[in-house]
């Protein structure tokens, strides 16, 4: 049987993939552990049932660590844009604690580790990326943080001393909808918390025509269960629900309120500035499929902000 480790389950990823796991017959154990320090954190008292434990992830030891056999690690910073006016703390944090935490999780001899790497870290150069090692370009220290951590992980899989711990990477695209932990600094939450506030949607206007991959929470969770079911290998896996042209993103929403939305143009700030897709045929043939809509999605989260 399963006993599980999720590192900053009360976030907006964990909070869904907590709820989803509750009913999971194979799973013994879930032990979720957060230090809170996400503003949208979900409040502890919405999972009183939950072995939970209010503490940071660099806290906990090797033997802490020895009683699990999967550990979902989702701790992090993961502001992109804001990553470089925080570029030693993303250092710190999504660098070397992540790596110290991964080698305790290894001399402890847990059996699998799944962490969200990013599709940031794709670069210029090609029009669909793969994950293929020849188009990573990291534009700004969060990509590059996912980068780093990325290549350790798959040393692990060719390494087995201190142990055979497997790892899965996936590679998410920008998050979207609704959970107990939403956050709303990624760019379609961020959106439909403009339009609940001010009515207005400000837009960088380089990209308004740039494709962008995107992801849903429920989506990314049911990515992570695959690979805690044992579907999915070591390695690196593309997750997407679909790739959307920003005017796309935006019609969406104008069709999701009965409000005037106005846009407001701004110049693109130097962080990815080139349209690319992002192609998960790789997960889709391990049996996933995206199955999230953005239009419900939004509609969704623009409910909620309403009563707020």
């Amino acid at each position: 049987m399963e006993k599980i480790l999720i590192t900053g389950g009360l976030g907006h990823i964990g909070s869904q993939l907590i709820h989803d796991l509750q009913d999971v017959e194979a799973i013994d154990h879930v032990t979720v552990v957060d230090d809170l320090s996400a503003e949208s954190s979900a409040p502890p008292e919405h999972f009183s049932d939950l072995d939970l434990h209010i503490r940071p992830f660099q806290s906990l030891t090797e033997d802490d660590l020895e009683k699990f056999t999967t550990v979902v690690h989702l701790a992090a910073i993961t502001d992109a844009a804001g990553s470089f006016e925080r570029e030693d703390e993303i250092k710190k944090v999504n660098i070397d604690d992540t790596l110290s935490f991964f080698q305790k999780c290894r001399v402890a001899k847990v059996a699998h580790l799944i962490w969200p790497s990013s599709t940031s870290v794709y670069g210029k150069g090609q029009k669909v990326m793969y994950e293929h090692e020849d188009n990573i370009l990291p534009q700004s220290p969060y990509a590059e943080s996912k980068v780093r951590v990325e290549d350790t992980l798959i040393k692990y899989n060719t390494t087995k001393l201190p142990s055979e711990t497997k790892s899965t990477i996936l590679r998410f695209g920008t998050i979207f909808g609704l959970t107990k932990g939403i956050r709303f600094h990624t760019a379609i939450n961020k959106f439909c918390n403009q339009v609940n506030s001010c009515d207005c949607l400000t837009v960088w206007k380089e990209n308004y025509h740039h494709k962008r991959p995107y992801l849903g929470v429920k989506d990314a969770s049911r990515a992570i269960q695959m690979s805690i079911d044992g579907h999915l290998d070591s390695g690196i896996y593309n997750v997407v629900t679909k790739n959307y042209e920003l005017a796309e993103i935006i019609d969406i929403i104008k069709s999701k309120t009965d409000k005037d939305v106005d846009v407001e143009f701004i110049d693109t700030p130097l962080l990815n500035q080139h349209t690319y897709e992002v192609a998960c045929d790789k997960i889709i043939s391990s049996g996933w499929a995206p199955l999230d809509d953005l239009g419900d999605a939004i509609k969704e989260t623009l409910e909620y902000l309403e009563k707020c």
